[in-house]
């Protein structure tokens, strides 16, 4: 078996090499004349060295197999080159490249998520953040101006909770302008960021370790007890621990293991303690251990959230005697907002706005409809990506809508409308729209005629950041 295979693979390459020479050509005229000249250069040397030593049969022929090794290896390391400059020019200026660059980065621990930490939806302005043993990295692209008053308030955020620590957090903004670093040079840069040495600091830091779901796998790995070990880093010697109180089983083992390593123990909030109190639909009044709030997040999930928030408050208070008051406890639980994470923009009839981005996140949307008593009876703007689980979210989604528009998120990494429509079909009923702003009028409408509850925009944040500004205008209709 093995004979028969080997000539499959060498051909495989053969072609992934032409493949490459025949992308890079369409835009680099001078791709063959530049191979061609690296790979004719060392034989004429040889030629040279041949005459002038008189070198025997023998000579000749190792010396011209060693030309021809020589020429194939400059001709490959040239084609390399002008591939990687024509594919960072053909990036340069799309959304996302920065992120396509640094994804799979594997030096000194970095973990670039692929989804943006903020997004400007009317520029598409976006800052993503990463990490790694250097330290915290906030990598933004857009107009500098713009970006630079964003990172501003994202580095507050980030130093509001690494207090305490000499943890560096470098900057860095992508682009073709003053004061910004071009796609070509972004790896490189990244790298030479200097080493960061731990601090010994008393006060370490409280890691908080959210559900652990299937994603980013091509970066965390494919199984949850691997991207659980990836998560693990954040636990360090002497630190407190809060974890999500529903964790899956395949994920505490690594939890616990690096909590073992770290001499520290996992704080988990008693889902005892915790009560969802009688509200309005799509309200999420919640007590735990006493603690009180209407919380601007609807779903169960988001009250395990508002405990584990209060337990690492407690944590603060008990560990490192920060004095934080009851009350301003509860007031950081009712007023923490954030946009498109369930997002009520208009309730008669519903207006509903969710990044939702893999299988977790579109079992928790089903599960908080469902328990508000909107199952079935809506309509879906849906738009995924194509690198995560569609088939589990689609599954998950399809009790919760009659009908779904299908459209084409602004990623390069987007399911096109068309592909979402074909794929959706299995699932439920489902058209494919030409535009975002058309899908939401085509739903609106929908609702409207065939006296649905209202419209859900779903599947991704790309999506949500394209949505918000327009359901915020058919909001205050």
């Amino acid at each position: 078996m093995a004979d028969k295979e080997e000539p499959k693979k060498k051909q495989s390459t053969i072609k992934q090499i032409i493949q490459i020479f025949k992308y890079t050509h369409a835009e680099d005229k001078a791709l063959p004349w530049l191979c061609g000249g690296v790979f004719v250069a060392p034989i004429i040397v040889f030629v040279v060295l041949g005459i002038v030593f008189k070198w025997s049969v023998i000579g000749w022929i190792t010396s011209m197999i060693l030309a021809v090794m020589l020429g194939l290896l400059f001709a490959t390391m040239m084609l390399t080159n002008r591939a990687d400059k024509v594919g960072y020019a053909k990036l340069e200026g799309r959304q996302g490249a920065a992120i396509s660059v640094l994804g799979n980065i594997n030096k000194a621990g970095f973990n670039f998520p692929q989804e943006p930490v903020w997004v400007d939806p009317k520029t598409k302005d976006a800052i993503w953040r990463g990490t790694g043993y250097n330290g915290i990295y906030l990598l933004g692209e857009g107009e500098y101006g713009r970006v630079k008053r964003a990172m501003d308030r994202q580095e507050q955020n980030i130093k509001g909770v690494t207090a305490g620590s000499d943890i560096p957090v470098y900057r860095i903004y992508v682009g073709q302008g003053k004061n910004q670093t071009s796609l070509k040079n972004l790896r490189k840069t990244v790298l030479k960021c200097k080493s960061y040495l731990p601090t010994h600091h008393k006060n370490k830091l409280v890691a908080a370790i959210t559900k652990i779901g299937l994603d980013h796998t091509e970066i965390l790995g494919d199984t949850l007890d691997k991207i659980a070990a990836e998560k693990a880093g954040i636990i360090k010697e002497g630190s407190v621990v809060v974890c999500y109180p529903e964790q899956p089983e395949e994920a505490m083992g690594p939890l616990l293991t690096a909590a073992a390593n770290a001499h520290t123990s996992l704080v988990v909030p008693d889902t005892a303690d915790l009560q969802q109190l009688k509200c309005r639909p799509l309200e999420n009044y919640v007590d735990y251990g006493g603690y009180r709030a209407l919380l601007q997040f609807p779903g169960k999930h988001q009250a395990n959230h508002a405990a584990m928030a209060v337990e690492i408050a407690l944590a603060l208070w008990r560990e490192y005697h920060y004095e934080i008051p009851d009350e301003a406890i509860e007031a950081g639980l009712r007023d923490a907002k954030m946009p498109a994470r369930i997002e009520v923009m208009r309730r008669h009839p519903l207006l509903l706005l969710d990044g939702c981005h893999n299988a977790d996140g579109t079992a928790a949307l089903a599960a908080t409809l469902k328990e508000a008593g909107y199952d079935g009876n809506l309509v879906a703007v849906l738009g995924l990506l194509k690198d995560k689980d569609h088939s589990k979210m689609l599954e998950n989604l399809a009790p919760c809508f009659e009908k779904v528009f299908t459209v084409t998120p602004d990623s390069p990494r987007a399911m096109t409308a068309e592909e979402l429509e074909e794929e959706a079909k299995y699932h439920m009923d489902a058209e494919a729209a030409p535009s975002v702003a058309k899908a939401i009028r085509l739903a609106v409408d929908y609702a409207d005629e065939n006296n649905l509850a209202g419209v859900v925009v779903c599947g991704s944040l790309y999506l949500a950041a394209q949505a918000r500004p327009l359901l915020l205008k058919e909001a205050e209709k």
